[in-house]
């Protein structure tokens, strides 16, 4: 992604080379930003408030699901993937803790990349509603237990986190 306002160049391809080894089993992509993540990494199927985006992945043969990530226990019930990718979807919720309840609902562990506060390209696409310090996860998610979170600095002033919930996802009839 280039960004015309400030020069600045966002590589999907690192984000996915970055991203697509720490995705396992089935996973649910939440805000599909286009469908870049599925068209590259299979299993997947993405959730979107937009619903011209997920006639657009439908046609496309991809699995999406319209609907909002905040509450999605009609289309998905509980533990219904291993994995939940969050690629700078926090930032755009005021109340982004209710995606991470909902991505911990559904899966057995939540990834994400997410900018650092600093960052501008979030800013520069004027989609930041909070700003979402590391600390401020590792808060939330102690109101939980069994869970687990790591860190890892990314390029493009981005990090990328890592959430591991204890509860098991079940394969097929296990």
């Amino acid at each position: 992604m280039i960004d015309n306002n400030n020069s600045m160049e966002i590589d999907k391809g690192y984000i996915i080379d970055f991203i697509k080894p720490k995705i396992t089993g089935p996973y649910i992509d939440f805000g599909s930003d286009t469908d870049w993540l599925l068209s590259e990494v299979p299993g997947g199927v993405c959730i979107d408030a937009s619903k011209s985006l997920m006639e657009k992945e439908k046609a496309k043969g991809l699995n999406g699901i319209s609907g909002r990530g905040t509450n999605l226990s009609e289309p998905i019930q509980e533990k219904h993937s291993e994995t939940a990718v969050l690629l700078g979807i926090l930032k755009q919720y005021v109340n982004w803790e209710k995606i991470i309840d909902e991505a911990l609902r559904v899966s057995e562990k939540v990834i994400g990349v997410n900018p650092v506060p600093a960052s501008k390209w979030g800013v520069i696409r004027g989609d930041v509603k909070s700003v979402i310090y590391q600390e401020d996860l590792v808060e939330y998610i102690k109101l939980y237990k069994n869970l687990q979170i790591s860190f890892e600095d990314m390029k493009y002033d981005m990090y990328y986190f890592e959430i591991r919930n204890g509860l098991k996802f079940k394969h097929g009839h296990d």
